[in-house]
């Protein structure tokens, strides 16, 4: 008997070994991990000790942690996120599995393999961190929420940590981190009094995005960068470009002819107001209304034209869920090598191999693997369906990564002012995770949804393939240089 109870404990233990192997083997693969221009800033910001906000202080200030200890490079972070990606997934998966529910806890695991979610999680990047610090938490939580055990308190204290800093690390991070945070507080399967630990976890996110700004300049000393001030120039932009109007508030009329003449409008990114004009942009507009509180301005443009400002914003978010777009798909692959300029020579990982999940990248680039629109499709369908079955620790938990990822995809209608595969990178890891948590567990008419769900999923596989195969890259059906497509400067 006893040999029996060793054998089944060391079997429930195997995702948790495999977990193990895989981040070893990533770990060797692609060490130390690339970096891209918003990581190399903040590398140079922890070398010299000169911080700003408009990269988030907390990952200087921890780089510099680590060169303290004589630790140089992406090699450090890149250990612990990676560690933390594979902690959650294998947590979760062992929980599924200690609930004979083992088929499910693999395909947990088989998420994290998924190619753009690999790709972006070998990058040391705020997105990826905030990603590693949220599935991390979830895989606590779920290791006893699944047992239907209560969290130790040591648990609860590493969840809180990893709340905060998943806050600190990605400021809109609270539209991820926040519904989670609820789902832990509001569990219906506990009483009030063996939930207040999680229920910290609410109060936790909001008092660290309120004091976000205080904590950044002057617990951590970063200047202040303005940078808010990029969505109301963006917004600013784009409603008087789809109104037709003769300028923004703060730009001479001669001056912003002249932005629109040169293409600088592209909904799925603001950066041309903030590039130099020998690369086409059109610098002047950032010169002259970057330093400015732009508030007043920005509601004024908005209440005075709010149907142009819903176009701006409905292509945007057109553009960074990739619905209605041509060929090109915009950044969804992750780079194959480090940014440049880069004088530290950090990030240097095989070129090869790097350059080989590339090209497997690219062989799903147009399918819907690849479409963040896609997988919130499914997500919305998860949550649908998770409502028929019965009260469950799985369902809490798929509903709670559910919520998360749906609530931080709709958050780019009002907040996005880029449109960059990374920003969906934990929705698509939450939604993928979901889905065996959602499928491990029994409700009625479950052949029936497998069977719509299956149906659905092919018809946006063909379309994906029928889309591509129609489309040109100059060519797009609805506004092509004003909707989804780049400007010609952009694009090359």
């Amino acid at each position: 008997m006893h040999f029996a109870e060793e054998r089944l404990s060391s079997g429930l233990r195997r995702p948790l070994v495999a977990a193990a192997l895989i981040a070893f083997g990533q770990l060797s693969l692609f060490w130390p991990g690339l970096v891209e221009p918003d990581a190399l800033a903040v590398y140079q910001h922890a070398l010299t000790n000169h911080f700003d906000d408009w990269h988030p202080p907390i990952l200087g200030r921890t780089w510099q942690l680590f060169l303290a200890l004589g630790l140089e490079g992406t090699g450090p972070f890149y250990v612990v996120q990676t560690i933390l990606f594979w902690l959650g997934l294998g947590l979760i998966a062992d929980g599924l599995a200690a609930a004979g529910k083992s088929t499910a806890g693999w395909c947990v695991l088989a998420v994290g393999l998924v190619p753009h979610i690999l790709g972006w999680n070998t990058l040391v990047l705020k997105d990826t961190q905030m990603t590693d610090c949220l599935i991390a938490a979830a895989g606590l939580w779920a290791h006893w929420r699944l047992r239907d055990q209560p969290l130790p308190r040591a648990a609860v204290a590493a969840i809180l940590v990893l709340f905060i800093y998943a806050l600190l690390v990605r400021h809109n991070g609270i539209f991820s981190a926040a519904p989670m945070a609820a789902f832990m507080a509001l569990d219906a399967q506990k009483r009030w009094r063996q939930q207040y630990r999680a229920a910290a976890a609410v109060i936790a996110c909001i008092l660290v995005f309120g004091a976000s700004d205080f904590l950044n300049q002057r617990v951590m000393d970063a200047k202040p960068a303005l940078a808010e001030n990029s969505l109301k120039i963006f917004d600013m932009a784009g409603t008087a470009h789809f109104a037709n109007l003769p300028t923004i508030e703060g730009i001479p009329p001669a001056e912003w002819r002249r932005a629109e003449a040169r293409n600088c409008y592209w909904p799925a990114l603001w950066d041309s107001y903030n590039t130099p004009v020998e690369q086409e942009g059109c610098p002047w507009v950032y010169d002259r209304l970057w330093s400015k509180n732009l508030t007043a301005p920005w509601l004024r443009t908005i209440a005075a034209h709010p149907f142009a400002y819903a176009r701006h914003r409905l292509a945007h978010f057109n553009a960074s869920l990739r619905l209605w777009t041509s060929r090109y798909n915009y950044d969804a692959a992750s780079p194959a090598e480090s940014d440049n300029p880069n004088p530290e020579h950090i990030g240097q990982g095989n070129k090869a191999v790097y350059w080989a999940l590339l090209k497997t990248q690219m062989a799903f680039d147009y399918t819907p693997l690849s479409r963040p629109f896609a997988w919130y499709l499914l997500g919305f369908a998860l949550l649908l369906i998770s409502f028929w079955q019965a009260p469950s620790g799985a369902r809490t938990v798929a509903q709670a990564l559910l919520v998360s990822a749906c609530v931080n995809g709709a958050s780019f209608l009002v907040i996005g002012v880029a449109a960059e595969f990374r920003y969906h990178h934990w929705s698509l890891i939450a939604i993928g995770v979901a889905a065996p948590l959602i499928y491990s567990q029994h409700f009625a008419r479950k052949g029936l949804i497998t069977t719509v769900l299956a149906v659905g999923i092919t018809a946006l596989f063909a379309a994906a393939f029928i889309g591509y195969m129609v489309r040109h890259d100059e060519w797009a059906p609805i506004e092509a240089s004003t909707w989804v497509d780049p400007p010609e400067n952009a694009a090359q």
